[in-house]
């Protein structure tokens, strides 16, 4: 048998009240039950630790070597069981997120930063995936949720319709389709292409829309990120098709962003079907929700004022 706290308190409370009634009565246990914890610890350690009288209860030698190193024990043991409550009290809850990378930067910041407004308790991370990636982290519920764009629906997750994201074609301001009223993607299959390459889920939105309507690309380069599409395009190497929400990009005046008919992503929120998400989770996907709305508004407005549709 090994000594316990219940052991290590039992001795103390005896050894400073000098009755086991007492001692009983601190530690709200029946004094036979007191008894029996005395003599516990008393056959571990192998010897009395109290001389008992019919007046008073006093420490034995083994009592009296053995006190002052229990009572320390006890002290630093409290000690650490206070620390570990106060760390638990202003613990954060984690919220995890994945997100691809043209969302994570622009539509995701702000979120968080509305969502930590008003809960300082929770923190949240965010994991920048690819739409494969994206997948399988909600699908291993690594994360809370996911957001992404995709075109169909998978039974293995509850899908939530975020936001109509349009395609634009960025190019040349001298170049022959900036002229266009309606710009479609049968004009731009007739140029070089600048896409981001096959772990995007933009290129697997083009290469979607591009097959839907029997179209070939003239894929000229393959980049990782929009601004290198756009450096190239700048330079003369071809077109690039990027999503309105993309709204960091530098076009630098030379530069032109026109809507492509009929060309959108559609961006979603994956949820694994067999997670429950936390009352924290659920209010920053309604967050989530509500700013995608308002960003639906405002790419709705901004379309409808950079380029007249076609009478």
């Amino acid at each position: 048998m090994n000594v316990t706290l219940k052991h290590i308190r039992a001795f103390l409370a005896v050894a400073e009240t000098s009755s086991f009634t007492r001692a009983a009565q601190r530690l709200h246990v029946s004094q036979p039950a007191l008894t029996m914890q005395i003599r516990e610890l008393e056959n571990i350690l192998g010897g009395p630790l109290f001389e008992r009288t019919t007046r008073k209860v006093m420490l034995t030698q083994i009592g009296r070597g053995s006190a002052m190193g229990f009572k320390v024990a006890l002290t630093e043991f409290d000690r650490l069981v206070t620390q570990a409550r106060a760390l638990a009290s202003v613990a954060q809850e984690r919220i995890t997120i994945a997100c691809i990378p043209s969302l994570a930067g622009t539509l995701v910041p702000d979120i968080i930063n509305e969502f930590q407004s008003s809960a300082t308790e929770v923190e949240v991370t965010v994991r920048d995936l690819s739409w494969r990636d994206v997948q399988s982290s909600v699908r291993a519920s690594e994360v809370a949720f996911g957001i992404g764009a995709t075109d169909q629906d998978n039974a293995a997750f509850l899908t939530t319709k975020l936001v109509t994201d349009p395609l634009l074609v960025v190019l040349q301001k001298r170049h022959s389709l900036a002229k266009k009223e309606v710009i479609t993607l049968q004009d731009i299959a007739a140029f070089p292409l600048i896409l981001t390459n096959s772990t995007s889920s933009l290129r697997h939105t083009v290469e979607y829309l591009f097959q839907k309507q029997g179209l070939l690309m003239l894929l000229k380069h393959e980049v990782a990120q929009f601004s290198s599409a756009i450096g190239l395009v700048r330079v003369g190497q071809g077109i690039t098709i990027i999503p309105a929400t993309a709204e960091d990009v530098d076009f630098r005046g030379e530069l032109v962003a026109r809507p492509i008919s009929g060309a959108s992503r559609r961006i979603v929120m994956l949820k694994n079907n067999s997670r429950q998400l936390t009352k924290s989770e659920q209010r920053l996907s309604e967050i989530i929700m509500s700013r995608c709305n308002q960003l639906q508004t405002k790419i709705n407005k901004d379309l409808r004022l950079s380029w007249p549709k076609k009478k």
